[in-house]
């Protein structure tokens, strides 16, 4: 994770300086249900691993539709 932040990690085809942005600059907030399964996939912000898929985290998927 620090080479992340060192900026020594890059993928490739990414040159240049690093630019810092809102997460809101990038994505919304859905507050809402998932009724009609439209999203099947749906990520968390964890405080040691930053933004996570929630399968990965929870080991279940917690923004299913419950019936």
């Amino acid at each position: 994770m620090q080479k992340i932040f060192s900026q020594k990690l890059r993928f490739d085809g990414f040159h240049g300086t690093w630019e810092e942005r809102d997460l809101s600059a990038i994505s919304d907030k859905v507050t809402e249900k998932n009724k009609e399964n439209q999203f099947s996939e749906t990520f968390t912000n964890s405080a040691e691993y930053g933004i996570i898929n929630q399968r990965d985290f929870f080991d279940k998927d917690i923004s299913n539709e419950k019936i």
